[in-house]
């Protein structure tokens, strides 16, 4: 008791330092029964009991149990009133608030509930209109199906319309074919007399002709043993002219000595047709500054077969057609100016000639030759082409008299 007391006088003392100035409490104020404040809480809304000093910011309202009863002064129980209507109107607000947030809540579900319908009702159009779609669908697929079979109906009808007249065309087609194979094989059978008819012509035709080459060939061939007769006629009046025999022949190729190739070569017959011989040619000059040069060393070996042997070894040797071949072999320097060839080289060669007579031992033979031509020169070997040899050669056959 004596400490409620000592809290109670203790008051006006804290007022004076929150406000300055000390509260009104009447000393007359009646005292509450013990029982009517027992386990009281006390609250100070107003600061009074605030024991912050001044200029410091406000601390935390304090709650203040007391256990015996006090009186409270006229202007805590004012400002009390005051917090109780405050805490009604705050609570009021709140209830308000609560409507309106309700009021809200039920606007936001009728709202929802609203573009639910209307999305429900859209959605039954749609659909709605999908039936309508699909029935549209089975209606025109339904008409299709029957324009098809109208079609197909109409089709068939010209399919067997088409087929008769095919089956028809077919019929005049083979009887057609019947009057064209029989003109045909009638036009083949004129073709076939008449075709029998030329290849007789043609075989009288080519037999006639075969007589005809048979008898040029005959008469071709008597006029060559009418030559051959002469000019065995001619060997035999040569022979009969002199007895002399034929040692062998001296030659030499006019080509080559019309560019100053000096050659020389010699034949020797053989039995009755053939004839051997040899020839060398050798070139060798050059000018003074070297820009031209002819040099050559070159030796050939040949033979000769004639296809009209002579009788004996006089005056009618080596004359006629025959056939030759030969192989040479040699070095050659040639320059004409800028030009230059430095090389040796092979010949080979085959080819045919005639020796021409004129007087009695004197020949004049003609010859050509194709063969190969390898050079070796400085920087390899070089293959030329065929002719090889082209010779325009004139020929004495030195002789000796018979012995008697």
């Amino acid at each position: 008791m004596a400490a409620l007391s000592a809290f109670f006088f203790s008051l006006p003392a804290l007022a004076q330092n929150q406000g300055g100035k000390t509260p009104d409490i009447p000393p007359s104020q009646p005292v509450l029964p013990a029982e009517a404040v027992t386990n009281t809480t006390v609250t100070d809304p107003s600061g009074i009991l605030n024991t912050t000093s001044p200029g410091q910011p406000a601390s935390t309202p304090v709650k203040i149990e007391v256990q015996d009863a006090i009186a409270l002064p006229p202007s805590a129980r004012g400002k009390q009133t005051d917090d109780k209507k405050a805490e009604e109107q705050r609570r009021k607000q709140e209830e308000e608030q609560k409507a309106l947030e309700e009021q809200r809540k039920k606007e936001e579900q009728q709202k929802a509930l609203d573009e639910q319908r209307k999305k429900e009702e859209e959605q039954k159009a749609l659909e709605e209109q999908r039936k309508k779609e699909e029935q549209q669908k089975l209606d025109a697929e339904r008409k299709r199906k029957e324009e098809q079979a109208a079609e197909e109906a109409r089709k068939k009808e010209q399919q067997a319309a088409e087929e008769a007249k095919r089956q028809q065309q077919a019929t005049d087609a083979e009887a057609r074919k019947k009057e064209r194979e029989a003109a045909a094989e009638a036009k083949k059978k004129e073709q076939q007399a008449a075709a029998e008819a030329k290849r007789q012509e043609r075989e009288a035709a080519a037999e006639a002709k075969k007589k005809e080459q048979q008898a040029a060939a005959e008469a071709k061939r008597q006029e060559r043993e009418a030559e051959r007769e002469r000019r065995r006629m001619e060997a035999e009046a040569a022979e009969a002219i002199t007895s002399d025999k034929e040692l062998f022949g001296v030659t030499t190729n006019l080509l080559l000595d019309a560019v100053t190739a000096v050659n020389v070569g010699v034949q020797v017959p053989v039995g009755r047709r053939w004839c051997f011989s040899v020839d060398y040619t050798t070139p060798w000059w050059s000018n003074s500054e070297g820009t031209h040069a002819l040099q050559i060393q070159h030796m050939n070996i040949g033979a000769r077969y004639y296809l009209d042997p002579w009788p004996s070894r006089g005056a009618s040797v080596c004359r006629g057609w025959f056939a030759t071949a030969s192989f040479g072999t040699g070095k050659y320097n040639l320059a004409w100016n800028t030009t230059r060839a430095n090389a040796t080289e092979l010949l080979g060669s085959f080819g045919g000639g005639y020796s021409l007579p004129f007087g009695t031992w004197w020949r004049l033979d003609m010859s050509a030759s194709m063969g190969m031509l390898l050079s070796h020169k400085f920087t390899g070997s070089t293959r030329l082409p065929d002719p090889t040899a082209l010779k325009v050669s004139l020929t004495y056959h030195l002789h000796t008299p018979a012995k008697k």
